[in-house]
């Protein structure tokens, strides 16, 4: 894919020069290119909200006399809640409704979001904050079902996160590569002109495939090197000079 220099895809930062006061990206030079938009997994990459899925699979699966431990959770990490659910019950060979199963823990998750909250990871709010002050969309694209993802989007900061892709409502969950190009459509966007977060192997692969600029921000499972993934330790390294190089090594290859 060939770029037009005069493409407002990636643009330079002339948008504005202020951003979060407390952060790094407040010194944002003018000529820093940056993405057309930027793609949030959410799960284990915007919010620490694993710990609740864990508590609810915990809940339901023991109930069913199933053993679930934390390296059963990583199987699962990144896949919609009835495939995850399906793949639990035929590993340990348990009859039971999926879909029910499933949808049981959806409720039970959101009733411990209501109860405890949802933590946000490092850096996640300060990034979400920097992309709506340059006027950066972004969206939200999880497994997770509307219900849950609406709870979570409508905590973070203004203007951020103007389009939601969840896991009820694609033909095809990740790691299908639907989800993202959705997410890129809705905000009117080329997904090769765009940068998504993940945390899990099933979200990196739906991200790479969907052709966007592909970041694993690894956090309960293991990343495996891979062509073309990008790896940060964290969302509070995102910062302008990192969007810049990613973006104009994009540039480079096409």
């Amino acid at each position: 894919m060939v770029t037009n220099p005069q493409s407002t895809a990636f643009t330079a930062a002339h948008r504005s020069t202020r951003a979060h006061p407390a952060d790094a990206r407040s010194t944002v030079r003018t000529d820093l290119l940056v993405p057309a938009a930027v793609l949030f997994d959410m799960d284990g990459t915007l919010t620490d909200s694993e710990k609740l899925w864990y508590q609810a699979e915990w809940e339901a699966f023991t109930d069913l006399g199933m053993p679930w431990s934390y390296d059963d959770q990583k199987l699962v990490i990144g896949l919609d809640i009835i495939d995850g659910s399906r793949r639990a019950l035929d590993y340990y060979g348990v009859q039971a409704d999926a879909e029910q199963v499933g949808r049981s823990i959806i409720a039970r998750v959101i009733e411990l979001a209501t109860e405890h909250g949802v933590p946000w990871r490092p850096g996640a709010l300060e990034l979400l904050t920097w992309l709506s002050q340059m006027h950066i969309p972004s969206a939200l694209v999880t497994s997770s079902y509307l219900p849950f993802a609406s709870m979570v989007a409508s905590k973070a900061p203004k203007g951020s996160l103007e389009a939601l892709v969840t896991g009820d409502r694609v033909t095809h969950s990740k790691p299908h590569p639907e989800p993202f190009r959705m997410a890129a459509s809705m905000l009117g966007k080329d997904p090769h002109e765009c940068v998504a977060f993940e945390d899990s192997v099933y979200g990196v692969q739906s991200a790479h495939d969907s052709g966007a600029i592909t970041v694993a921000v690894p956090f309960q499972v293991e990343i495996p090197a891979q062509p073309g993934v990008i790896v940060l330790d964290s969302l509070e390294h995102a910062d302008a000079a990192f969007f810049d190089r990613v973006v104009r090594e994009r540039r480079e290859l096409s």
